[in-house]
């Protein structure tokens, strides 16, 4: 049996300057204790006002609020790549439609020229319905 973990890349730990301590700190241990795998959260933004429903409770609200920090997933997965040496790195899920895809493939393909494991990652479509305007400064953290 293999085991990943998610990594702390969104909330306190992905906050300020002791941002990228933390992520080495927990990433060399779970490395060290004998994790196979380190995955990474994705989102560009949070949005303000989200009027579609989030499928994965039973409020149907997203449980965090738009302010708070959230690293970018394939930097940090790029620095992640230069602090370990066995484990696999990957997003947990990639949004794809938040991104553009040939800037998306060429981050992977650099990242993967640096790290000279295999990369995982699997896309999704977002539960998040956002528009054009969604992107803009008023309705994003």
């Amino acid at each position: 049996m293999k085991f990943g973990m998610l990594l702390p890349t969104v909330g306190p730990l992905a906050a300020g300057p002791a941002a990228f301590d933390s992520l080495a700190t927990i990433a060399q241990r779970a490395e060290a204790l004998g994790f196979d795998s380190l995955w990474v959260p994705d989102h560009v933004v949070f949005p303000t006002v989200i009027n579609s429903r989030y499928p994965y409770n039973e409020t149907g609200r997203i449980f965090l609020p738009a302010d708070t920090p959230f690293l970018e997933p394939i930097a940090a997965l790029g620095f992640l790549a230069g602090i370990t040496k066995r484990v696999r790195l990957g997003p947990w899920v990639l949004v794809l439609p938040h991104r553009n895809p040939v800037v998306t493939a060429k981050m992977f393909s650099t990242f993967f020229s640096f790290q000279y494991r295999s990369v995982h990652f699997c896309l999704t479509e977002s539960h998040v319905m956002l528009s054009a305007d969604s992107f803009s400064t008023s309705s994003v953290s």
